[in-house]
């Protein structure tokens, strides 16, 4: 017997094993039929909105290529859990019900968008993860992880995923030139939120706050149902100036179609890199430095030189790392990842420390509250100490 023989046997054998094995376990019965009938029943039957119809269309430009895998660090270190970006594609041109079943894989993109640069089709591919998000709730929420549906619970019991009433009361003042919008993470911590309003009361900066509800980023990545409009409030605290410091919620209120052409929404980096004189003193830290482009700042709002500027503007020797602006990858916590898979969010936090130190950094800075904390919870010793833009400030 040859060796062709021998493996064939051997396929053979192992598949009439697994036959009895199978014949033997008692299995739960299900009706196939009415199975396949459930999925359309009048409660189970969603149709497409207009903005979903459109973006099937680009989906389906997907010729799967495989570049965008390339550029996925989840898929990279999630040791075959995420199937990465060109699976999320071919998933997407099933049908509702049957897309549902790759939930586990699905909700472990981080929505990053990293892979979108690079793709020949141009298809968006962060946009599409959160479509299909969207689409599971919709008509299988069940099949949500536990994580995200205490998430949604938060969100509609507290108004933010975190399920916390806000710190403190922002003042209010008449003669403010913007609106403060902290976003959900900063406004729970009261020392941020006093670092944030000294730092702004320093550079003459006129704020007055608003009762924030979640400006809805974060909800349409995870694909929850959005929270109360926060638009009205906006519009109703006075300025024409609305400035944030989280990148998410910059994206969401430049989007918030309310909000177009009556307000101007600006980053903290903005305006700081305006507003700080150059030659201001920078507080004592190790340097070189190098910066961590939040994914919602560079990709999502464009502002990438912006926070450079700001760091040229203090002195502070910056060392660029392998991948950033808009290449940059993500920081382990986006589009729930933290959330979902905590592990595997680190490991790609650390990948990112990796790449600060192979610059030859020794202060990492990024100029979002979410991948500070996330590349802090990730950090061991002889990495670099992480800081946000703004608290490098003397």
């Amino acid at each position: 017997m040859d060796l062709k023989q021998l493996k064939a046997l051997s396929v053979l054998g192992w598949n009439f094993g697994l036959h009895l094995l199978r014949a033997a376990v008692p299995r739960r019965q299900e009706d196939q039929a009415e199975k396949f009938r459930s999925y359309f029943r009048p409660d189970r039957i969603t149709s497409f909105t207009p903005e979903e119809h459109l973006a099937i269309l680009e989906f389906e430009s997907c010729t799967l290529c495989g570049i965008c895998s390339s550029h996925c660090r989840v898929m990279a270190r999630s040791a075959g859990k995420f199937l990465g970006p060109e699976h999320l594609a071919a998933s997407a041109s099933r049908s509702q019900p049957e897309f549902a079943s790759d939930a586990p894989s699905l909700y472990l993109c981080a929505v990053c968008g990293q892979c979108e640069p690079d793709c020949p089709e141009q298809v968006p591919v962060a946009r599409m993860a959160m479509h299909m998000r969207s689409m599971i709730r919709r008509v299988a929420p069940a099949v949500m992880p536990q994580p995200i549906q205490a998430a949604a619970h938060n969100l509609a019991q507290h108004g933010n995923i975190y399920g916390q009433a806000p710190a403190l009361a922002l003042p209010r003042r008449p003669d403010a030139e913007f609106t403060l919008f902290l976003g959900c993470r900063e406004r729970m911590a009261p020392e941020r939120v006093q670092q944030r309003l000294k730092l702004l009361d320093h550079l003459a900066i006129r704020v007055t706050g608003v009762d924030e509800s979640c400006c809805g980023g974060v909800p349409e990545t995870l694909g929850l149902d959005p929270p109360p409009a926060v638009s009205e409030k906006i519009l109703a605290a006075g300025p024409k100036k609305v400035l944030t410091v989280c990148p998410h919620c910059t994206e969401a209120l430049r989007r918030n179609p309310a909000l177009k052409d009556k307000v101007e929404v600006s980053h903290l980096a903005e305006v700081l890199a305006e507003r700080i004189p150059s030659g201001t003193k920078a507080r004592d830290i190790p340097t070189p430095v190098a910066f961590h482009d939040p994914c919602h700042l560079a990709r999502g709002c464009g502002l990438i030189q912006e926070p450079r500027e700001v760091l040229r503007r203090l002195g502070v020797e910056l060392k660029e790392m392998a991948e950033s602006g808009d290449r940059a990858p993500c920081c382990g916590a986006g589009g729930g990842l933290a959330l979902v898979d905590p592990a595997l969010g680190k490991e790609v936090a650390r990948s990112r420390l990796a790449d600060a130190k192979a610059a030859g950094a020794k202060t990492l800075i990024t100029a979002c509250a979410g991948c500070r904390d996330q590349l802090t919870l990730a950090r061991s010793d002889g990495d670099p100490t992480i800081f946000m833009l703004e608290d490098i400030l003397d």
